[in-house]
């Protein structure tokens, strides 16, 4: 079974509209990818590629992982 880096650029900016983003379509066409390539088994762990002064790995919360934005303003 593999284990892998799903990685990341944390602390990019300061507001979501500063920062690239991807569609949920994005995400899900990239994760199937991966399942293709390395199976449903394998397991990943967030991997922070721009953090050169401490701890590069950190974790998703599956039950917690979206929240909505709210729109300025409100």
């Amino acid at each position: 079974m593999a284990l892998l880096r799903m990685k990341f650029s944390g602390n990019r900016g300061y507001g979501p509209d500063q920062v690239d983003s991807m569609t949920l379509g994005d995400l899900l066409e990239v994760v199937q990818e991966a399942v293709i390539e390395w199976g449903e088994d394998a397991t990943f762990a967030p991997y922070q590629t721009n953090n050169g002064h401490g701890a590069n790995y950190g974790e998703l919360d599956a039950y917690d992982l979206f929240e909505e934005i709210p729109a300025e303003g409100d």
